[in-house]
């Protein structure tokens, strides 16, 4: 990368040092290549909870009020009720 910002959807992520390190998930960077970041980085999450709900993901939450109705149902089914896993 030529040190232009970038947006990464990370999985895989596991603390490093005073950072993170994660596997992009199939963006501009290819597959299998780590990326290192930082807290202050971090944009947007998601956790699959026990219920196989996603927690977080703030950026689809948001996103949906500008949807149509059924598409908007149709990542609803997607995300937990609770923004946060209960156990934070």
């Amino acid at each position: 990368m030529d040190g232009a910002p970038a947006l990464a959807w990370v999985e895989r992520v596991h603390i490093a040092g005073d950072g993170f390190v994660g596997r992009p998930l199939g963006q501009d960077l290819g597959l299998g290549e780590a990326v290192e970041f930082t807290l202050d980085q971090v944009i947007d999450w998601s956790e699959v909870g026990h219920d196989g709900r996603m927690h977080g993901n703030f950026t689809a939450r948001a996103l949906m009020e500008t949807l149509p109705d059924y598409r908007a149902a149709l990542i609803a089914t997607t995300l937990s009720l609770d923004l946060y896993p209960a156990d934070w």
